[in-house]
């Protein structure tokens, strides 16, 4: 969550505007006409993405050190690519936190196990999208 009161802070507030970035996003994997929708939802997020893409920079992590943000990041990162392969890489804070994200020894581990769960993400009856690793 941070590792002081302040980067706490920061962490409330990256996830909350990932939250309000995304909300409309997320709507999407639901919506089986999600192709003529996009476009209007990606406008709406755009400033928040920005905002988000201003914060971290060039940073390895959100904060410069690995947090739940990263984590929130990382999964979502793989819903926004699905639905925005053009748009994905104009924000790269999605890959360089993917990336990293991915390098961890753990979570390398994780996904070299049998029984990790690596998709689809969503139910597929009911998703009209799932994001691919």
């Amino acid at each position: 969550m941070g590792k002081t009161v302040k980067d706490r802070a920061r962490v409330d507030n990256i996830l909350g505007v990932l939250k309000d970035a995304l909300k409309d996003i997320r709507g999407l994997y639901w919506n089986k006409d999600y192709q003529n929708a996009k476009g209007d939802v990606l406008e709406k997020a755009r400033n928040k993405l920005d905002l988000i893409q201003s914060f971290i920079g060039d940073k390895r992590w959100a904060l410069g050190y690995l947090t739940i943000a990263d984590f929130e990041i990382a999964e979502a990162s793989y819903y926004f690519e699905a639905l925005y392969p053009e748009e994905y890489l104009n924000w790269s804070f999605w890959e360089t936190i993917r990336e990293n994200f991915n390098s961890l020894p753990e979570i390398e581990a994780y996904y070299k196990r049998e029984s990790a769960v690596k998709e689809p993400f969503l139910p597929p009856q009911f998703a009209a999208l799932n994001p691919k690793f």
